[in-house]
């Protein structure tokens, strides 16, 4: 790449035994001319849409549309959705950490575009939450909860490209194990809850009242972190009056 140099470069591929040639854009406009950098960047743009087009993708090279990058998409969503940037709701929760993992390079991520969302990345995604990884050990997410959060990044991707109803890289079919529960609940009484938290010390108390009040699953409370607390993020409308 030292000789960048600008010129007249051309993409080329074959379709149904057929050449095609397509005219390498420049980075500021068309009238200008490209650099070498900027076909090879188009021609491995190029090739991704070609083996990936049966996802109906978008052409990145082509000035009909413009592919939808994460880190824009992902703000828009989540604002559009909420309407206040101090409400942060479990559909949210699951995106804004479906990006934070989706930028880390390791192993073949460091994902970029939302129609590079397939069911390999979101099955990824759905092993790191449950099982974590070296460098840190991941939230450790119940399967049950982890589930629900690969269908939130669903719901996603299908309302930032416009797909149908049901449609998306994964289905509920794809996590009928997971999502479907292994036993019935049983329900305690106020009674029952009651007697239960009287006969509890102090640091029982805490933990069975977390479990009550939260709904968290064992493994989640286990890995509960300071930083996990965003109790002040969630008070509205509440003064507070220094003296």
């Amino acid at each position: 790449m030292k000789d960048d140099r600008q010129g007249i470069f051309q993409l080329c591929w074959h379709e149904s035994r057929q050449k095609q040639w397509q005219n390498v854009k420049g980075r500021v406009s068309e009238h200008e001319r490209p650099f070498l950098s900027d076909a090879i960047t188009q021609a491995e743009d190029k090739s991704w849409f070609l083996n990936n087009r049966d996802r109906r993708v978008s052409d990145p090279t082509t000035d009909v549309v413009e592919r939808k990058k994460l880190s824009v998409e992902v703000p828009r969503y989540i604002e559009a959705k909420s309407g206040c940037k101090k409400t942060v709701s479990a559909p949210e929760h699951a995106v804004r950490e479906f990006l934070e993992w989706a930028r880390k390079p390791k192993r073949g991520r460091g994902l970029v575009y939302v129609d590079e969302i397939s069911k390999p990345v979101l099955r990824r995604f759905f092993e790191y939450l449950v099982d974590g990884e070296e460098e840190d050990d991941g939230p450790a997410n119940h399967p049950f909860t982890t589930a629900f959060k690969v269908m939130r990044v669903n719901s996603f991707v299908r309302a930032v490209l416009g797909l149908e109803p049901g449609k998306g890289p994964v289905t509920k079919k794809d996590y009928k194990r997971e999502l479907k529960g292994s036993r019935v609940p049983e329900i305690y009484t106020r009674q029952d809850l009651e007697a239960l938290f009287s006969a509890m010390d102090d640091e029982e108390h805490l933990i069975f009242s977390t479990f009550y009040e939260s709904g968290l699953c064992e493994r989640e409370l286990m890995h509960l972190e300071d930083s996990d607390l965003i109790s002040d993020e969630l008070v509205m409308n509440i003064e507070i009056n220094k003296v």
